[in-house]
Parts: C-alpha cells; sequence; structure tokens
C-alpha cells in the first residue's frame, strides 16, 4: 500500500544504492546503482538489449528488478526522475 492504495512492488523498496549516493543520475551517471537504463515497448512484449555498467550480477542476486511506467529523466527532479508508477516486478534468482 502506498498512499492508501494498493501499488505493484512496493515491498521491494527504494532503488539499490549501496554507496548511499541518494542521487539519481542513470546508468552511465555516478549517481546509485539502481539506475538501469529505459526499455521503450509499443506493444506488451519487449525484446530489447541493456547494459548496466555499474552493476555486476552478484550484486543483484535475490534483489528485484521493477519496471516503471513513465519514462526517466535520470535527475532526482521530480521524484523517482518522472518514472512515475511501478507496474511491474519480479526477483533476480540466477
Amino acid at each position: 500500500m502506498k498512499d492508501g492504495q494498493m501499488q505493484a512492488g512496493i515491498a521491494a523498496g527504494e532503488h539499490y544504492d549501496p554507496d548511499h549516493k541518494k542521487s539519481h543520475k542513470g546508468p552511465q551517471g555516478m549517481g546509485h546503482k539502481g539506475d538501469l537504463p529505459a526499455l521503450e515497448s509499443k506493444s506488451e512484449a519487449i525484446d530489447q538489449t541493456v547494459t548496466a555498467p555499474h552493476l555486476r550480477i552478484a550484486e543483484i542476486r535475490g534483489r528485484s528488478l521493477m519496471i516503471h511506467e513513465g519514462g526517466d529523466n535520470y535527475r532526482d527532479q521530480p521524484q523517482n526522475g518522472g518514472g512515475k508508477g511501478r507496474i511491474a516486478c519480479g526477483v533476480i534468482r540466477k
């Protein structure tokens, strides 16, 4: 629940930020490690390769992966970089 309404993935918590940078600068920037590249979809399916140069698989095993509804400006304002609500999430197992 958030603001009295059910929302996807709230239990997953905030962006992955092991270095406590508390800054939202995108996958190529020096902010928190939880900023991943944007995915674009014109349908329900996404078939796209993306990279996250600051992350290693060992760092994210057992953590969640979140997909937000809107685009991200990779800035601290508006909140969440304008990414809007969470629409899907899952846990990275392998």
